[in-house]
């Protein structure tokens, strides 16, 4: 921002200046994804998502991708730059610490967590049908991630909502028609047509400057 001084004449011997005004000449600070990859590939991420990991409710899955971070990390050090939807989503929270987030796909908890851990005060607002063995795992529903995101200490607005997406996003954005979400997650129907609407219906709500 440059400081912009305005002359006012208060007599007709002595001119002075008044207090400075702000012109923006460019917008309010956004996140770029320069910003948010070089947050998310950082060795001090890694470090906190594999202490995260140490305090997540463990599963085969968890425990696979936890000893790859582990792995990498020890042998690339600060030269590992990987991304996946754990350490972009935890970036992006602890960089622009979202008032509301929305996330499509809950099954463990492990990103919603994620992003609790964080940026605790999030409200959160998930969305899952809680489908048993999905994809071969467990799913094991709505009180084990409360459990999950009690004991990483968040202490926002916990909302989940049950049932098919395309139906109950729609519907809950309609009950909700000023509520803007500052980080958005969509990861339930990986079919191509399931995965589009799901954007489709999500994305116009998110928030300016929102990720």
């Amino acid at each position: 921002m440059i400081l912009l001084y305005d002359k006012k004449k208060i007599s007709s011997a002595s001119d002075r200046l008044i207090e400075p005004t702000l012109h923006e000449y460019y917008p309010r600070s956004r996140l770029t994804v320069r910003t948010l990859a070089n947050a998310a590939s950082s060795a001090q991420t890694w470090r906190e998502i594999l202490a995260f990991h140490g305090d997540l409710a463990s599963d085969d899955y968890v425990r696979y991708v936890h000893n790859y971070y582990r792995e990498c990390h020890q042998q690339y050090g600060a030269s590992w730059f990987y991304f996946d939807i754990v350490n972009v989503l935890y970036a992006a929270a602890k960089l622009i610490r979202p008032k509301h987030y929305l996330e499509v796909g809950i099954r463990r908890g492990r990103t919603v967590c994620a992003v609790a851990r964080a940026y605790p005060d999030v409200c959160i607002h998930g969305f899952d049908l809680w489908v048993e063995n999905y994809a071969g795992m467990d799913n094991p529903g709505e009180k084990f991630v409360r459990d999950e995101l009690a004991a990483h200490r968040h202490r926002g607005l916990a909302e989940f909502v049950s049932g098919d997406s395309k139906e109950t996003v729609p519907r809950y954005l309609r009950e909700h028609p000023n509520l803007l979400f500052d980080l958005i997650t969509v990861d339930g129907d990986h079919t191509e047509s399931g995965a589009r609407i799901d954007l489709e219906n999500t994305l116009p709500r998110l928030a300016p400057g929102g990720v």
